[in-house]
């Protein structure tokens, strides 16, 4: 049938086809046993997939617990007072309880913001996902290309770089890139000093409050501008313990997100063929491919 469809932006297929489909006709008791099948079966693999789904959310949630609990390193003493230029509503309270020894440093302290334009076109095009990665832009799909004029205006990222899409930063669209490569020109890279450990800045800039203080600084509650300013970023202050320990929370955090990313996968990919074997068997019964009249009766 999908063959016979024509139209490429809305495919249908012509009355006259539709016509002379032929369509194979069990008796009334077959049609209710081959029904009374599938409901019964594809019910137990519906129940299957939602206590998956669940478990999927499940591990997302213990992940980002994971990452907020780790990268703040709350002390149960007195709360520290704070010196910040601006306001922080959403992590001042954490802030405030990190331990004594650790440092507290403006963005702009720490990161400097450089612009290195791609153009020899030597870099590949790279992409900020949700998740913080910096991926090709070939391997996403679906995107429509970049005009040719803009490529040499694209900024060049390297190892460590930090990348932020300030438009979806909200949406956790900020990472420290792993690779070489160049991002659209409407993103900012900046350099992470020697005193930041990278996978450390990594973490706690995706955590939960940090995503909640950039939607705090937008005006997306009154206008339709999702953007974050650079000077608000500016003054977000960056929790900084010596080196050796933010080294210790970013492998640990590594470490543990990676098992909990792989429960994830495994969960997904329980779900994809438990969502083909349902496909598969609908197709099997109304087919005639099975015999269901003896696990019905």
């Amino acid at each position: 049938m999908v063959s016979s469809v024509f139209g490429a932006k809305m495919p249908r297929a012509s009355w006259d086809f539709i016509r002379g489909v032929e369509i194979w006709l069990p008796s009334v008791a077959e049609q209710k046993g081959i029904a009374e099948y599938l409901d019964r079966e594809t019910a137990q693999i519906d129940t299957l997939i939602e206590e998956q789904q669940r478990l999927v959310e499940m591990l997302h949630e213990r992940r980002k617990s994971l990452v907020d609990r780790g990268v703040f390193g709350l002390d149960s003493g007195k709360p520290r007072e704070l010196r910040l230029i601006g306001r922080h509503r959403a992590v001042e309270p954490l802030l405030a309880n990190t331990p004594a020894h650790w440092g507290i440093q403006r963005f702009l302290a720490v990161l400097k913001r450089v612009v290195e334009r791609n153009s020899d076109l030597s870099e590949p095009m790279m992409s900020l996902k949700s998740t913080g990665e910096i991926v090709r832009r070939d391997s996403l799909g679906g995107r429509q290309e970049p005009d040719e004029g803009s490529l040499p205006k694209y900024l060049v990222t390297h190892p460590d770089s930090l990348v932020v899409n300030p438009m979806w930063l909200i949406g956790g669209a900020i990472g420290v890139s792993q690779v070489d490569g160049a991002v659209s020109p409407d993103y900012r890279v900046f350099d992470v000093a020697d005193a930041v450990h990278p996978r450390y800045l990594h973490h706690l800039l995706r955590s939960s409050p940090y995503i909640d203080q950039y939607m705090l600084y937008t005006r997306a509650q009154t206008t339709f501008d999702r953007r974050v300013q650079q000077p608000e970023l500016n003054n977000l202050p960056i929790p900084l313990p010596p080196m050796e320990e933010q080294i210790e929370i970013a492998v640990s955090i590594d470490e543990q997100a990676a098992k909990i990313d792989s429960l994830i996968a495994e969960a997904e990919r329980f779900i994809e063929l438990s969502r083909e074997r349902r496909s598969a068997l609908i197709t099997a019964a109304v087919t005639g491919q099975i015999d269901v009249r003896e696990q019905v009766a």
